[in-house]
């Protein structure tokens, strides 16, 4: 028996490129089908290291499958595949139909993969994040699309928050250490005319340098907005 197959241009309507090339995809069964059709996809993704989830793939046909002889298959090129959202929808024809009705439309339901960063062990807001707390796995990309790629380990950035042990690091997740941190002691200093008087408050937000954040006095109390002078340190800005 000769091999059947099927011309599929897929047609994502994201970065299309006027270049199509011919790609010869069995369409004997639906399961065949399905994993060339994901194996042709990938081969598009992988380039923005994206892929996609094998285990979670559903195709859907327009009509049924039926039996052919030898065709060819056009897949249209994309300069940015990655870009687009699935489900995949694509245009399944015969080679005298290439550029006219598709006898079939497909449509492929995926999940797309992406290496992100984890958390390999549980950190607290404020401990040194180490190369060896920190490490790279495979994560659905629409879930986690502010994941960050790469960590600049080992070199003096803190934890921003609290990660559990498998915890996917997004960006704003870690950092420079702050000059204030929430609930740490602040030397604020308030001015009245020429007199500049100093106490203690306690921060109850990350600042930086040149940043305003908010400081409860204890007594009285009361909360001061004040502007970060140095680490540790704060000028009152206005009262609440």
């Amino acid at each position: 028996m000769r091999p059947r197959w099927l011309l599929a241009t897929v047609l994502l309507g994201i970065n299309a490129c006027a270049l199509a090339e011919r790609v010869i995809v069995p369409a004997y069964s639906e399961e065949a089908l399905k994993g060339a059709l994901i194996n042709l996809l990938d081969e598009r993704l992988a380039a923005s290291d994206v892929s996609i989830d094998r285990r979670r793939v559903l195709l859907t046909l327009s009509g049924q499958l039926r039996e052919r002889e030898t065709l060819a298959a056009e897949l249209a090129a994309f300069d940015e595949l990655a870009a687009a959202a699935p489900p995949f929808r694509i245009s399944l024809h015969t080679p005298e139909s290439a550029n006219v009705e598709p006898v079939l439309r497909a449509t492929l339901t995926a999940t797309l993969l992406r290496d992100a960063t984890v958390a390999r062990r549980r950190m607290r807001k404020g401990s040194i994040v180490t190369c060896d707390s920190v490490g790279r796995e495979r994560r659905e990309f629409s879930r986690y699309r502010d994941a960050l790629l790469a960590v600049p380990c080992d070199s003096g950035v803190v934890a921003l928050r609290d990660l559990a042990a498998g915890d996917v690091v997004r960006s704003g997740d870690i950092g420079a250490a702050p000059d204030v941190a929430a609930g740490e002691a602040v030397s604020l200093g308030v001015r009245s005319g020429g007199v500049r008087i100093t106490t203690l408050a306690t921060a109850l937000v990350d600042a930086h340098v040149g940043e305003v954040t908010d400081v409860r006095l204890d007594r009285p109390s009361r909360t001061l907005r004040a502007r970060v002078t140095a680490r540790g340190e704060a000028e009152v800005e206005s009262a609440r």
